[in-house]
């Protein structure tokens, strides 16, 4: 085999890359798909209604605005394997910096908030903050939690 590269020299490459373009064109498709995926999936029409929502009860009509942010980072980590299994078995490639992990939803540790208020540190007051906080536990989903940050 090191014959045959050593002979043909740069043609064998340019034969290889040419041959595994496609691969990675793909690949570059999927990476820029897998990224607009996890931007929209931050979006979603309660976090746009209550964003609004607090905004124009609070007159706030030019930024920096408050916003409100998943608590979620993007790509939970999932895991898979059952409590009572003692070592875990990850899926991932070493050129990975964050694997992906499966999960049972009963094997979750508890989220302390399902949502992060964020008010900017130039309006930030204690009391923007309490009235901030009344609000949106009258306007949130029932049953979400969330906190306030500032930015």
């Amino acid at each position: 085999m090191v014959d045959i590269v050593l002979k043909t020299g740069t043609s064998l490459k340019d034969f290889l890359a040419a041959l595994l373009y496609p691969l990675q064109s793909l690949t570059n498709s999927m990476d820029a798909f897998d990224t607009l995926m996890k931007k929209t999936a931050k979006f979603n029409g309660q976090k746009m209604v209550l964003e609004a929502a607090l905004n124009d009860l609070f007159s706030i009509t030019t930024d920096p605005k408050i916003k409100v942010e998943n608590a979620f980072a993007d790509g939970d980590q999932i895991y898979f394997y059952n409590n009572s299994e003692i070592t875990k078995q990850y899926f991932f490639n070493d050129a990975e910096n964050d694997p992906l992990y499966l999960y049972n939803s009963s094997e979750l540790t508890l989220q302390t908030y399902d949502f992060i208020v964020l008010i900017p540190t130039t309006l930030h007051t204690a009391e923007l903050e309490r009235r901030v906080q009344s609000e949106t536990t009258l306007i949130k989903l029932a049953g979400t939690r969330f906190t306030i940050q500032t930015y």
